[in-house]
């Protein structure tokens, strides 16, 4: 049922998945790895020709090489990937109950939502052929009530609770049942609020307190060197924009966000037992992000619409840690020094359209400054796409894209384990084709 734009509804859901593991990528040799064989042909680092030569003769021939080549290169690296000897399932059954009423000027939305998941992993041991499963199990119960008063033609106020339980999460396996830190629970208050001065000018504002409960993954994603024992995420975030028409032509708009989470969860690289590894740790941080917006139409064919958006993200140790100055840190109580070069600074995008009947064509341009060479392979990108839509029929539309139109190399962010430009974006690439509606 739908009451002023509001849906009313019951949902039962049963979801099931399964992630199988089948690709083999690994390269062996005469029971040596790429690396090794790279370092024994080039001990002392080697030209790009030699570089460009050494991995056309040894490394994969995909994705425009012949498929003889292919399977070449499967059989002398080990061969093809057999059926998956290992997968997880997940299992997810649950029931929601959502009521929407308007009274007066009061727009309420209320709703419940209890969820029962599991998380199998199951592997056929090589020696045997059984099946060794493990699974993990954990119950939630979910609630908010929502109301929004219109007090006036101009001012909305948003006023919100949310309630959140969570079992504590059970894993088993060969080793027998462990549990986490118990049941958890926590009721989270928010308010948003809307205000129009006038027909050219708004401005909104917003308040969260942020939750979010332990899991698995916060252990079992990394290695838990210390075996730290970490608290539920807590936090508070803060939203302001406004928004001004110049004219009927040209809009102005500034967006700002604050996140002070005095309960984060972080994971921190340390040296264990010779080799790098990382551990979960509770940690204070405190992240701020500016956006500004413009759009401007010059004439009925041509728009500009262009943004600039900063983000500064800070974390500090807690409970005591202080780091070992032989890792290496510039600064031994800060949990992770390099975060803010983890990401580009400065985002700058502009967008310049032309439109003309039954044409319309675009090209976004976006520049990345501020790139730390601790992650990145420059300290700016800049990227270009290019699109086209044609109208053929008020059913039919043609288009063409071109994404990174100048192919040019950059990345967007930073992986630790695979160094400095392991996470390249795509270069150049090409979209045609045709849309019919009917």
């Amino acid at each position: 049922n739908k009451e002023n734009g509001m849906e009313s509804f019951i949902r039962v859901y049963d979801q099931n998945h399964r992630y199988a593991h089948r690709d083999k990528y690994k390269w062996y040799v005469n029971g040596g790895s790429a690396a090794d064989a790279y370092k024994a042909a080039f001990p002392n680092g080697a030209t790009n020709e030699q570089l460009s030569k050494w991995i056309s003769e040894n490394l994969a021939p995909f994705p425009d090489g012949d498929q003889q080549k292919v399977k070449e290169w499967l059989e002398k690296t080990g061969g093809a990937a057999q059926e998956p000897t290992r997968w997880n399932e997940e299992k997810n059954r649950g029931v929601q109950l959502q009521y929407a009423k308007t009274v007066g000027i009061n727009d309420i939305i209320a709703s419940v939502t209890y969820d029962k998941a599991k998380n199998f992993s199951k592997s056929i041991d090589n020696a045997t052929g059984a099946i060794k499963t493990s699974h993990v199990d954990r119950k939630s119960t979910t609630a908010y009530i929502q109301d929004k008063i219109h007090l006036s033609d101009k001012l909305d106020i948003t006023p919100s609770l949310r309630y959140a339980k969570y079992s504590s999460f059970e894993t088993t396996n060969a080793n027998g049942t462990t549990q986490g830190k118990g049941d958890t629970h926590l009721l989270t208050p928010v308010i948003n609020t809307q205000y129009m001065f006038d027909d050219t000018s708004s401005m909104y504002f917003g308040w969260t307190k942020v939750f979010r409960p332990l899991k698995q993954g916060d252990y079992t994603s990394v290695d838990g060197v210390f075996k730290t024992p970490l608290d539920d995420e807590k936090g508070d975030a803060w939203t302001l924009g406004l928004r001004k028409d110049l004219s009927d032509k040209t809009s102005v708009a500034v967006h700002y966000d604050w996140t002070r989470m005095s309960n984060a969860i972080a994971t921190l690289p340390v040296f264990a037992d010779g080799e790098l590894k990382n551990t979960a740790v509770n940690a204070k941080e405190d992240k701020q992000s500016f956006n500004l917006t413009l759009d401007h139409q010059f004439d009925e064919h041509f728009t500009l619409s262009a943004s600039y958006s900063h983000m500064k993200d800070k974390w500090m140790a807690k409970n005591g840690w202080v780091l070992d100055p032989s890792w290496g840190y510039k600064n031994p109580a800060d949990i992770n020094t390099a975060i803010n070069g983890l990401r580009p600074q400065n985002h700058y995008s502009l967008n310049l359209s032309y439109e003309n009947g039954k044409l319309y064509t675009g090209l976004l341009t976006n520049w990345y400054t501020g790139c730390s060479d601790y992650a990145f392979t420059n300290n700016r990108f800049l990227v270009l796409d290019w699109n086209m839509n044609y109208e053929i029929n008020k059913d039919l539309t043609a288009y063409v894209i071109v994404s990174n139109l100048t192919n040019e190399a950059y990345e967007t962010s930073y992986n630790s384990w695979n160094g400095v430009g392991s996470s390249a974006m795509p270069g150049r690439c090409w979209m045609v084709g045709m849309k019919y509606t009917f």
